[in-house]
């Protein structure tokens, strides 16, 4: 989230147009408005309009109670609000912490042949450097037939 505005000083009209990929909160204020943040929330001009702009991270391509196998590529859409930077990026899987870091992995691969056949859960987390945290979490099946670990004594 950007938190920008589109139009300043207009007096009659004002047209904007936005990506089909992009998402817009429209919030119409006196022309020259302060923004600030605080206690969590975006206000302008003294009068609260939204939540603060904060993290978000998200999985693709994995679907929550999926069956997964050998090494699964793991696609991350990630983002911080304008102005702010990754502080910390955890990557796990079940109680185990694969990768932490203040980048994201490109491309974030798991393997799951180090892992015992059965249910975990899939978690990323992102904090930005203004404090806000976000996390994604889907649980999955690991089922390979072959893998030593998961054999019978």
């Amino acid at each position: 989230m950007s938190g920008r505005f589109l139009a300043k000083a207009a007096t009659s009209t004002a047209t904007f147009s936005v990506p089909a990929e992009d998402a817009v909160i429209l919030v119409v204020v006196p022309a020259g408005g302060r923004q600030e943040r605080k206690n969590g929330q975006l206000w302008i001009d003294g009068v609260y309009v939204a939540p603060a702009p904060k993290a978000a991270v998200n999985m693709r391509g994995i679907r929550d109670r999926q069956k997964v196998n050998h090494v699964l590529k793991i696609d991350v859409e990630a983002g911080v609000p304008a102005g702010e930077s990754i502080k910390r990026f955890t990557f796990r899987f079940g109680s185990k912490i694969l990768y932490e870091g203040d980048k994201i992995p490109k491309p974030l691969y798991l393997d799951t042949l180090s892992f015992h056949n059965g249910f975990y859960h899939l978690r990323v987390e992102l904090e930005a450097s203004g404090g806000s945290i976000d996390f994604c979490e889907i649980g999955v099946i690991v089922d390979n037939p072959s893998n030593p670990l998961s054999q019978p004594n």
